[in-house]
């Protein structure tokens, strides 16, 4: 199992105490998880944090971010990785040497392993215990609770194995936390959220312009939000007011095979970073789905929190939410009346809400405001302070 990409500064060159970052899902990759190293890789200029990967479709030779890359992924040409997932787990004990190794390379004295993963997980648990440092988990998602049948067995063991030797759980949101401490009620003491950091916040917050609204959707489509991201599609895509814009890794035949609507959307793809930039500065209005209903279980859909509503809420401009009622994203987003919400799976409400809000300047403008005021908890520097924190433990 050989690297891909070489760790460019070691542990004696910069005398810090250094953080081993274990993620599946590394830069360029184009999920939630690898956006967040990301953005904690730009952030560390004291250049504390060394981070190891899987090698995937979306990985390039040129990337130099001090980041391990481990050839641990199963696919047929970046598709269909969930039906190799059984084998994978095969890999686990060299994963694991592989792990170990770096950290002893690069002088680390902790690992923090980000979940969703569990053979990620399950080899840096076996990993710090050769090394007989500690180790934090990062969870992105929920995980038992998310599994059914002889994985959900293998699961609920691995996760009790995960929270009682954790140093410290790191949480993406707060309702993922809180269903963690819910459920095993004496890690509160240990637990912290530790949000997605987003570079780049604007200056200002802008309303709709004159003329058509330009509406940005962007991100996967997976179960998570497909139901109600074809919704908020199927309910906006003719009003004469509004032209859509759909920046996504998912392929459009793979998009319209699971019955999504396309017609009037301008499908774009997935966009290297200076045009997502330039496409972000031109968008008046985000739309932000998150499931109703699909493949994931109950605890799943009310935790979750989109790493695409962070971004939004950079951009400090207006949001149309489709969200669950009662969930971690709705509460959230109420909390801090940042968007403009529909908790309920109705085209008609979607339109009738998109209009209320084109006819309401006072509206648009307060509810960016809002979303530039939010976006200051998800800074970079600060969600990576939090990150680093149990290595300055004594």
């Amino acid at each position: 199992m050989s690297d891909v990409v070489s760790v460019e500064l070691s542990s004696t060159s910069t005398g810090v105490r250094r953080v081993l970052y274990v993620s599946r899902s590394a830069p360029p990759g184009v999920s939630g998880s690898a956006h967040v190293l990301q953005g904690l890789l730009a952030a560390d200029t004291g250049q504390r944090l060394v981070a190891a990967g899987a090698v995937s479709w979306w990985s390039r030779p040129s990337l130099r971010q001090r980041v391990y890359l481990f050839p641990t992924e199963l696919s047929f040409f970046g598709r269909g990785a969930r039906f190799f997932a059984p084998l994978r787990q095969l890999l686990r004990r060299r994963l694991a040497r592989r792990i170990e190794a770096l950290a002893r390379q690069q002088g680390i004295e902790r690992i923090v392993c980000v979940f969703p993963d569990a053979l990620y997980c399950a080899a840096s648990l076996d990993a710090a215990r050769a090394l007989g440092k500690p180790v934090d988990f990062y969870f992105h998602n929920t995980y038992a609770d998310n599994r059914e049948g002889m994985a959900r067995r293998y699961a609920d063991r691995l996760e009790a194995s995960m929270v009682e030797q954790a140093g410290r759980l790191l949480f993406i949101s707060q309702a993922l936390m809180d269903r963690f401490v819910d459920k095993y009620p004496g890690i509160a003491g240990k637990s912290v959220v530790a949000p997605h950091p987003v570079p780049g916040l604007a200056t200002v917050a802008r309303p709709f312009r004159d003329g058509i609204v330009r509406a940005t959707l962007m991100g996967n489509l997976n179960p998570s939000n497909s139901d109600a991201a074809g919704r908020l599609l199927r309910a906006l895509s003719r009003h004469p007011a509004i032209d859509i814009r759909l920046c996504t890794p998912v392929p459009r035949m793979l998009l319209q095979a699971r019955g999504m609507d396309l017609e009037g959307i301008r499908y774009l793809g997935y966009l290297p970073e200076n045009e997502m930039t330039e496409l972000l500065a031109d968008t008046d209005l985000f739309l932000l789905p998150h499931g109703l209903a699909g493949g994931y279980s109950s605890h799943e859909y009310q935790t979750i929190f989109p790493t695409r509503a962070a971004h939004y809420l950079a951009q400090g401009r207006p949001i149309l939410a489709h969200c669950p009622r009662d969930s971690g994203l709705e509460r959230y987003l109420r909390r801090h009346d940042c968007a403009e919400l529909v908790t309920e799976p109705d085209e008609a409400g979607i339109r009738q809400a998109f209009d209320r809000l084109l006819a309401d300047t006072a509206r648009q403008q307060l509810i960016a405001g809002n979303a530039l005021a939010a976006a200051e908890g998800f800074r970079p520097g600060q969600v990576l302070r939090t990150v680093l924190a149990a290595g300055d433990e004594p």
